[in-house]
This record gives C-alpha cells, sequence and structure tokens, in this order.
C-alpha cells in the first residue's frame, strides 16, 4: 500500500472527522454534538500526539498470523508475577509458534474471571502491572479486551451512580416498572433488571449478564467519551487488536429487541472512524455469539470490525465430528465464508467461554440438536441457559473442556479421542481467516470440575490454571497426551504458518465429495500453489478420488504432502484416508516446507 501525500492525508482526516459529526448527530443529535465534538478532538489529538501516527499497511496480515487465547495467569510460577510466568512459558514453549497474544481482560475485577471490570485504566496487581503487559508487547502483537457494555457493580463509577456523584450518576441504565423488556433477546436466564438499593430508594439498572455486570448508558455521550478515552490508552499501552466485547447488546431502548440496535452499529463505526484518524494500524475485532448472518453484519460495508469471531463454527466442528459426517458443515462452508474486502473471520473452536450453540440454529433439525446437547451432558459438560421473548428457555453454550467433547466414549478416554480432536483443529486451520488457540486447546486440557465446584460457575470447566512445574512436566513427558497433542498441534501451526494458499483472505472452494470428509481447496493467486486440505471426520478409512476434483485441478500432474513425505500422481489420485486423519497436499511446484 503505497504512503499518502500530505494532501491525501489531510483530505483522509476531513472525512473522518466528517463522519464523526454525522455518526454523532445520529446518536445524540445537532445540540448535544456541538457541545462534545470538541471533547472529541482533545481526546483524539492527545493520543496522536503520545503515539506516533502508525501506517495502515503495517495492519495487514498473512497467513504466519496466528492468536493464541488466554488468561494474564494460565501458568501461575511462585515467586514472580504471573503475567510475567506467562512470558516465560510463551518464550519457551511457542516463541516460533505463533505472534499473537490476546489477554483477556487483566484489570481488577469483581467476578467473571475478569469481565466484571472495577477499573479499566489499571493492570490487576495479582498479576503484575503495565511494565509486563508493554513486555509483552515487545514480544508479540497484542490484543486487549475492551468490555465496553458493562462494569462492575463494586466499581468506583457504580458506587457514584448509586449516591448520586456526578458524573458517574447518568453512567448506567436506569428504568421503572413501565421498561417493556418483553422483546428483549439476552444471553442468560435471569433477570435482566436489578433492583439496587440507594440513599434515594431502590432503582432498577440494567443487567444483561449478571447482578455484579451493571449495563452501561450509551445514550449519555459522556460514557462514550469514558471508553473512547480508555480505547486510545490501550492502543498507547500496545494492543493492535482491541476485542469488543458483547458488542450486540450495547445500546438498549424499552420495547425493542435490544441486541444489533443501528445506535449500536454507529458506535462501532464511530470508533473506527477514531481509529483511522488516530491509529490505522489497530484492528476492531466485534465478539457476538449469535447466528451467522447477524454475527457478519458487524463487518458493515467495511466500516465497521476488521475481524469478526466465527461463532458458527465452533458447534458446526463439534457437530460433524460427533455424528461422523460434513455435510452441514460443508454446505454452511460452502456459502457462508466469503467476507467484504479488507475483513476477515477470527476462527476458534473454543474458548474461555463455552461453545455456543445459537449459531446452529438454521442449520441443525431439532433432533440432532437435542442428541448433540444430550451427548455433551454425558461427556461431564453443563448446557449454561437463555431466556427467549416469550419466557421460556432454550440452550445458549455448552461448558466443558474441547478435549472431553470431542470424546468418541463415555467415562473414560476413547481410542480416537486425541486424533478426533486434532482433525478438527486441522479444519479450522485449512479455512480461509485467522486461526485462534485457546490456551487449554494447546494440549487437551480436560474438565476442571474442581474449579466448577470452588468458583460455582459452569464456565471454570474450561479455565483452569496451571502449576508451571506440573504443566511444563507434562509437556516435557513424550508418554503423556499433553505432550502429544501439544507437539501434534504446533506441526501443524508451523506448517500452516509456511504455505501462502493459507492467506487469511486466500481463495477457497469446498469440495463435496464423501460426506464423511471435509475437503477445503485454498489457493493463491500470486504464487499459484493449491492446497488441497482433506480431513476425515469418521473412524472409518474413507477414499478421496480424482473424481471429485474440480476442473480446475485437473491439469496439475502430482500432489505433495505437506504433513509427511508422500506424493501422490493426479491422473490416478485414489487415497485412503485414514480415521480422523489429516491431509494436507499442495502442488508439487510450490512446496514450502523450510
Amino acid at each position: 500500500m503505497p504512503h499518502s501525500s500530505k494532501g491525501e492525508t489531510a483530505t483522509f482526516k476531513e472525512n473522518a472527522e466528517d463522519r464523526i459529526h454525522a455518526r454523532l448527530e445520529f446518536l445524540y443529535g445537532s445540540e448535544e454534538t456541538e457541545k462534545i465534538q470538541s471533547r472529541f478532538r482533545e481526546i483524539i489529538q492527545s493520543h496522536v500526539q503520545e503515539r506516533p501516527l502508525s501506517q495502515a499497511d503495517s495492519r495487514i496480515w498473512n497467513e504466519q498470523t496466528v492468536i493464541l487465547i488466554t488468561y494474564g495467569d494460565m501458568v501461575q510460577r511462585p515467586g514472580v508475577p504471573d503475567l510475567y510466568a506467562l512470558q516465560q512459558f510463551l518464550d519457551r514453549y511457542l516463541r516460533d509458534t505463533l505472534e499473537t497474544i490476546h489477554i483477556l481482560p487483566f484489570f481488577p475485577y469483581s467476578s467473571d474471571d475478569g469481565f466484571a471490570v472495577l477499573d479499566f485504566r489499571t493492570v490487576n496487581p495479582a498479576l503484575g502491572d503495565w511494565n509486563d503487559i508493554y513486555d509483552l508487547g515487545e514480544k508479540y502483537t497484542m490484543m486487549f479486551d475492551l468490555v465496553l457494555n458493562h462494569v462492575s457493580s463494586h466499581s468506583l463509577w457504580f458506587n457514584d451512580f448509586v449516591n448520586d456523584v456526578p458524573p458517574a450518576n447518568n453512567y448506567f441504565l436506569e428504568a421503572s416498572e413501565k421498561t417493556n423488556t418483553a422483546l428483549v433477546v439476552r444471553p442468560r436466564s435471569t433477570p435482566v433488571l436489578t433492583p439496587i438499593t440507594t440513599p434515594g430508594g431502590i432503582k432498577l439498572v440494567w443487567t444483561t449478564f449478571s447482578e455484579d455486570q451493571i449495563d452501561l448508558n450509551y445514550a449519555n455521550p459522556l460514557v462514550l467519551l469514558e471508553i473512547l478515552d480508555i480505547l486510545l490508552m490501550y492502543v498507547r499501552m500496545g494492543a493492535r487488536m482491541l476485542r469488543l466485547d458483547a458488542i450486540p447488546y450495547l445500546w438498549k431502548e424499552s420495547g425493542t429487541s435490544c441486541i444489533h440496535l443501528p445506535q449500536t452499529h454507529a458506535i462501532i463505526k464511530l470508533l473506527r472512524d477514531v481509529l483511522s484518524i488516530a491509529a490505522p494500524d489497530v484492528i476492531l475485532v466485534a465478539e457476538c455469539n449469535v447466528p451467522h448472518q447477524e454475527n457478519i453484519s458487524y463487518f458493515g460495508e467495511s466500516d465497521e470490525a476488521h475481524m469478526v469471531y466465527n461463532f458458527s463454527l465452533p458447534p458446526l466442528l463439534l457437530h460433524a465430528i460427533y455424528f461422523g459426517t460434513t455435510t452441514v458443515l460443508s454446505q454452511w462452508a460452502d456459502t457462508c465464508l466469503d467476507t467484504p474486502k479488507g475483513c476477515v473471520l477470527l476462527n476458534f473452536i473454543a474458548s474461555h467461554d463455552g461453545i455456543g450453540v445459537r449459531p446452529l440454529e438454521g442449520f441443525v433439525d431439532d433432533d440432532q440438536f437435542k442428541e448433540l446437547i444430550s451427548a455433551m451432558r454425558a461427556r461431564g459438560g453443563f448446557v449454561s441457559m437463555r431466556r427467549q421473548a416469550d419466557g421460556s428457555t432454550s440452550p445458549y453454550e455448552i461448558n466443558i473442556a474441547l478435549i472431553d467433547a470431542v470424546n468418541d466414549a463415555i467415562g473414560s478416554r476413547g481410542k480416537w479421542q486425541n486424533a478426533r480432536f486434532l482433525c478438527i483443529h486441522g479444519a479450522m486451520l485449512a479455512l480461509r481467516g485467522i486461526p485462534a488457540f485457546y490456551f487449554h486447546s494447546l494440549m487437551g486440557t480436560e474438565n476442571d470440575y474442581y474449579g466448577v465446584e470452588h468458583s460455582e460457575r459452569t464456565r471454570s470447566i474450561n479455565r483452569r490454571r496451571w502449576d508451571w512445574s506440573e504443566l511444563t512436566g507434562l509437556l516435557n513427558d513424550p508418554s503423556t497426551c499433553y505432550h502429544q497433542i501439544f507437539y501434534a498441534m504446533n506441526q501443524l501451526i508451523h506448517v500452516r504458518r509456511q504455505q501462502a494458499a493459507f492467506h487469511p483472505e486466500a481463495g477457497q472452494l469446498v469440495i463435496h465429495s464423501d460426506p464423511r470428509l471435509f475437503v477445503v481447496l485454498r489457493f493463491d493467486r500470486d504464487t499459484d500453489q493449491f492446497i488441497l486440505a482433506i480431513h476425515n471426520f469418521s473412524a472409518e478409512v474413507v477414499h478421496f478420488k480424482r473424481e471429485a476434483l474440480p476442473e480446475m485441478l485437473l491439469s496439475v500432474e502430482s500432489w505433495q504432502s505437506l504433513l509427511g513425505q508422500e506424493t501422490y500422481r493426479n491422473d490416478s489420485l485414489d487415497i485412503a484416508v485414514d480415521p480422523y486423519a489429516i491431509l494436507w497436499l499442495s502442488h508439487q511446484s510450490n512446496i514450502s516446507k523450510s
């Protein structure tokens, strides 16, 4: 991307400022916009002065971009801050495997393992301090969480609200008995309005997620100013990606669904415009655990999030590996993975939360859905519910460690458990988009029932904290499942990062052959590399034959395995794909295995 001249840069800045003005008017009206726009400019200008303006072209992702999702205290080592212990672990085991680290909220908090934030501007002293975050940012690309929907009920902001102290006395959504919540769409079954006691009497406040997570009032422009200042502070402290947590629920209006409202989209566009002026290299990542078409609406017209979490992928992969058929997965991948120019999906299977099942809506019939939910309970998982508009409840997410979710047995480690686990990750790595791995997915950590009992939260089943000595001992012992999964996963990631055809925006074609196989063709037009990625989702040997190839591949002479030494002639192609095997085959003249 060529650098702009001063004149072009000035015009771009003026256009962005015009867009910001228009979005503020849409949100708050002309009169209020005139009051606050100068403060907007001051916040942006202050940031630009403190952080040298960077070039947008340094933001571009490539096939080497792989993200790790982790808590700051996932590895604990006596005598050192948790963030430093995490850095030591990354440097020792993952320095050459991935380069982007998403540290889940590392701020002081009161509940939900960080997502009920007490102070957005402070690092939790139990983890370390800003110097530890900065040191990580010297070696890795950093993603921070911007938990912008709510704050802790124990925060200073909410304390000021309770005691009617300005300006935070108007930072939260106060409701009345007349507030109409009948149509509200939520990810929880708890009450949407929570009564709190104040010196002035009982008040009802909006609590989308829990009574300890009080929703902010974005109808008050001062709230948006606070969040803007926090966002730009995070950029100054090293954030190159910003995860917009629970973004669909940001704006509330009585009598509406309170999800995906136009004002929410306008706020994301506004944040994007601000970054285009102050930090064009910084990426916005939308976190929206909703059905696919709703999810990708957060790309806007390439003017909202740069990246969106691919929430449909985890339950579809789980469905495919459980039933041994990829028909639904292939149909979805065939039609749903196109993104606007300059935008990509963030592909993942597991995270600190559970496996959301709302994205299965419209793809899986009721009988299979119920069977999948039952099977996950049988494998030791829990199911979190959400309340629907009619007052009934329905499954929202499965809380289970991924290695247990893919087990082919109940009550003990199955014969194919590790192979199934690797198979679905191979499929994820082969797809268009940027792959992200939750810390526990790298070594196959099992269900943590102690964590559930200790925290009294079902999500804790997949949030275990590791002792340094125990974890490194397991990873260093070749006889353990942790070692076997960790190094097999590392090999897949290493190979993937070396192939131009695995660029997040490279071409993709789903090949429909045997329903037990998930087959994706990836191709890079600059290098003419083709990769045929074949994944067997069944416990049977399945043949992939030349007849399944599209016409564009018939002239290829041979294929070379990227994960082994095999070479396959194209004119007589008939590959016996072992149970749960991963085959990545590249056009022979375009191999890169160094």
